[in-house]
């Protein structure tokens, strides 16, 4: 049955309903229901308003899963040894008809293999965008929503090495600089050699400008970069206006000028090419292997596929050896409210309370406190009440393994919200030091992230992170009542590997970073950019 613009309407109100407020039985029924009254039209419809809503919400947090999933697709693709199904897309005529995706011909096993696989990417991405937690189900409005927590600005490159660099006025950046996410870069002369946080490495060559989006995502908006990606980066982007292209585990240079034209050229390995929807391509996306290269050009709408330039691409990147990222488990990632986080652990705290050590308890959370995030990190404390006596500590921790890694360049950045305050915090024993805050009754601070580096202190293998956090007496009216205590912790974290680590090549043979040969720790200010 033909889907009205009115219909529409109420689809889409239904869907705003589920993502704003929770995936209640009744909600998820009427969208049932409209499903089965207009068939595969509301089908399309359905799939089509999801995906925009996944990619929207994608585009605020990390990108690295989508970047997963297109290389797990890319990946079935090549091991079919065949060019990717070619999609070609029509513009929508109305709003109540959804865009119509035609695969052109090839081997009937690949277009099923990689519509499954599609499929099965869109699905996740609609569990993910529908609320992943039990607590989803209940018709429970937002406490806070037109409030968002503040994340100070995390670091997510470092500036390697300069050749007669010169910058925009008011904007030097030295050798060993740390940059920042949102950062952005007008190199007027020379070239300069950049290190991001997932293990992605790029040159500048002047005259350059471009914005680093995130740890793994660059923008150019003008001159050319040449990048290689160590192979824990696969999904590493760099984008313009017209052009986005996708690591796949390569080496390649991308340009782009002022006219709207911009260029990819790979110079080893395969990257995934996606050209701007509104240049209307035949193929929406396309692999470049060694030797390839794609010209878009936005004035004429025209995209074409040449040869790699190779002779005047120059090699100007001499040295490599890429930042890696440390995996240290945000609290109560992943876990349904009320579980033991298996990642933390309350070692000590009030004799009276409990017995230690126990697993910390994912927790809902004060009313005070703005929404948990289960795919980023939620609120952890020693019991699902969060309840405990006042002016009384817990210990917290957690422990990451730091094998293979060269200790000399480890840098580790926690962002912290506690109630009430940190009274220590311990890597491995040594305390980290900190400007100490504290939350109390008439004075709550639970709507910004406090960074604390940690930049030494660790040993090979296994380490350990220990919390000490205070809960402070409740109102002057009832001192001796229980009140809530519990912290959420994020984490960004990364460093070379050990270079007599077997097998940690991670791509072409590589030599010291020329400032500082075999470590960072000169080079990588992370401990005073991060306060």
């Amino acid at each position: 049955m033909a889907i009205s613009e009115h219909e529409a309407d109420e689809l889409l109100d239904m869907l705003s309903e589920i993502w704003d407020r929770g995936a209640t039985p009744e909600r998820v029924r009427a969208v049932e229901e409209f499903a089965r009254k207009h068939g595969a039209e509301a089908h399309d419809l359905i799939l089509e308003l999801t995906g925009v809503h996944a990619n929207l919400t994608a585009s605020v947090s990390s990108a690295r899963a989508y970047h997963a999933a297109t290389a797990a697709v890319l990946a079935e693709a090549l091991v079919e040894n065949t060019e990717p199904a070619t999609l070609s897309i029509r513009p929508r005529e109305s709003r109540g008809n959804s865009a119509r995706i035609a695969l052109s011909a090839g081997a009937s096993r690949r277009m099923l293999v990689l519509t499954s696989l599609a499929a099965a990417i869109l699905a996740a991405m609609v569990v993910l965008s529908w609320g992943p937690n039990e607590s989803a189900v209940h018709d429970t409005p937002l406490r806070v929503a037109a409030l968002r927590i503040q994340r100070p600005s995390q670091p997510v490159a470092c500036i390697i090495s300069e050749n007669s660099a010169v910058w925009s006025p008011g904007k030097d950046f030295n050798a060993g600089e740390t940059l920042h996410q949102g950062q952005q870069l007008n190199l007027l002369e020379g070239q300069a050699q950049i290190s991001m946080a997932c293990g992605a490495d790029i040159v500048l060559q002047a005259p350059c400008r471009v914005a680093l989006v995130a740890d793994d995502v660059v923008r150019l908006d003008q001159g050319s970069v040449e990048a290689q990606a160590a192979k824990w980066a696969t999904g590493f982007v760099i984008e313009t206006e017209g052009l986005k292209i996708t690591d796949l585990g390569t080496r390649f240079a991308v340009s782009a000028n002022s006219d709207g034209v911009a260029e990819a050229h790979v110079l080893e390995g395969t990257v995934l090419a996606e050209p701007l929807k509104s240049v209307r391509p035949k193929r929406s996306s396309m692999l470049l292997k060694e030797g390839q290269a794609i010209r878009v050009d936005l004035p004429k709408s025209t995209i074409d596929l040449i040869a790699a330039k190779r002779s005047q691409l120059i090699d100007h990147m001499t040295s490599f050896r890429p930042l890696r990222p440390i995996s240290i488990f945000n609290t109560g990632l992943g876990q349904q409210i009320g579980s033991a986080d298996p990642n933390w652990t309350v070692v000590a705290g009030d004799a009276a309370n409990m017995q230690y050590p126990m697993p910390a308890i994912v927790t809902q959370g004060d009313p005070v406190y703005l929404d948990n995030m289960p795919d980023a990190s939620q609120w952890i404390s020693v019991s699902a009440d969060q309840q405990a006596p006042p002016d009384s500590v817990y210990t917290f921790e957690t422990k990451f393994d730091l094998t293979g890694y060269d200790l000399a360049t480890v840098q580790i950045v926690g962002l912290f919200l506690v109630d009430d305050a940190i009274n220590s915090l311990r890597i491995n024993g040594h305390n980290v030091p900190f400007e100490r805050w504290e939350s109390s009754w008439d004075r709550q601070d639970f709507q910004k992230f406090r960074a604390i580096p940690i930049a030494e202190g660790f040993v090979p293998g296994e380490n350990t992170i220990s919390i000490e956090i205070y809960n402070a007496p409740s109102r002057p009216e009832n001192p001796t009542s229980s009140n809530p205590v519990g912290m959420r912790i994020e984490w960004q974290a990364f460093g070379c590997e050990a270079e007599d680590v077997e097998g940690s090549n991670p791509g072409r043979p590589h030599a010291p970073r020329p400032s500082s040969p075999g470590r960072l720790t000169t080079t990588l200010p992370w401990l005073a950019s991060a306060r």
